[in-house]
């Protein structure tokens, strides 16, 4: 599923010949999201339409694709929760190792500035 965002990010902004030069339009066209998602039936059912994409397909993609980057955000919550665990006991570590260093050079009579 995590591959299914990939595909649907479009950088492109399609022009349709029909339009003018300067309109551009959002996400991909109809021959790259058959392409990216395989062949889907338009409009009665008996043949394909690769100029068109049907609304129940766009929005399964788009709600299959919130629900993959939703994961992959849970995912990377937990691995940051887990990383400042790691960053703060790791601190708390090198307070004590510090602390040490003053007791033993204190010991030593040494005078670290």
């Amino acid at each position: 599923m995590d591959d299914l965002v990939g595909r649907y990010v479009c950088g492109v902004q399609p022009r349709y010949k029909a339009q003018p030069e300067h309109v551009r339009h959002i996400g991909p066209t109809a021959q790259d999201f058959h392409q990216a998602f395989g062949k889907y039936i338009y409009g009665d059912g008996d043949q394909e339409d690769q100029t068109r994409i049907s609304s129940a397909d766009a929005d399964g993609v788009m709600m299959a694709s919130i629900q993959t980057l939703s994961q992959q955000v849970a995912r990377q919550e937990q691995l940051l929760e887990k990383q400042n665990g790691l960053l703060q006991a790791a601190a708390r570590r090198e307070v004590a190792l510090q602390a040490r260093l003053s007791q033993i050079e204190a010991a030593l009579g040494l005078h670290v500035a």
